[in-house]
Order: C-alpha cells, then structure tokens, then sequence
C-alpha cells in the first residue's frame, strides 16, 4: 500500500512589510510537492517537562525519510545521535505561536530537549518498509 505525502513549503522573504519588494518568492504552485513512493507513516504528541528530554518514537516507521516537528516552545533537536543540537525558537512569544521542523532525510534517531520552560507538540514521521 502506498501512502501519499504532499506538502508546500512557501518561503517569501520581502525588504518591506508589504511583500511588494520581493527577494525571494516563487509561485505558490511551484512549491507543491507530492510523493507516493513511501509505504509507513507514524506520530505523535509529546510533552516534555523544562530541561528534560525525549526521544520520539520512529518505530512506526522502519526507514524514516521525513520529519515534521512543531512544538509551542523554543526546543533543541538533535538528529541520528549527534552531539550538535539545531535550536529551535518560535518567532516570538505570543500564546499560540510554535516553532516548526521540517525535513526529508534518513533519520534514525530525533531528541527533543526542552529549554527553561516546559514544551508540548506533536510530530509526523513517513517513509518505508524494510
């Protein structure tokens, strides 16, 4: 059974606040990615005490080849065991803003590390058999 996966990423980036003057942005179209080469999906919610750890759960997929994170703190992520934490922030601090983590890579491990305040979020995992 296949499983799709489709999902945009649209990154516009202006130097003014009314987008006018772009710097960066491609048509909303083109951004539209869709693949139906994978065969497992899994996830979940975590909540992760402040200063404490987790590591998520990939067993629902054999051959993780993509990862979205988004989390209502600012986190740390470290991937496949390494020591190097990518530092996750939200863009700022009102109630309801989260920080997100997309990816499409092998991943064999994902800690998350929560920072002074305590985090809660959710993840989704895709990939393959084995």
């Amino acid at each position: 059974m296949s499983v799709r996966i489709k999902h945009k990423v649209w990154v516009n980036t202006a130097r003014d606040t009314s987008m006018k003057d772009l710097i960066y942005g491609p048509e909303e179209t083109e951004r539209i990615t869709q693949t139906d080469t994978f065969d497992q999906w899994g996830g979940g919610s975590f909540d992760i005490a402040g200063a404490a750890n987790e590591d998520l759960n990939l067993a629902d997929v054999d051959s993780v080849k993509g990862l979205y994170i988004e989390v209502d703190s600012d986190v740390e992520v470290k991937l496949n065991g390494s020591t190097d934490a990518l530092q996750l922030r939200r863009a700022n601090t009102t109630t309801g803003s989260v920080a997100r983590f997309f990816i499409e890579a092998d991943i064999t491990q994902v800690n998350v590390t929560a920072g002074v305040a305590d985090a809660s979020g959710h993840f989704h995992i895709w990939g393959l058999k084995t």
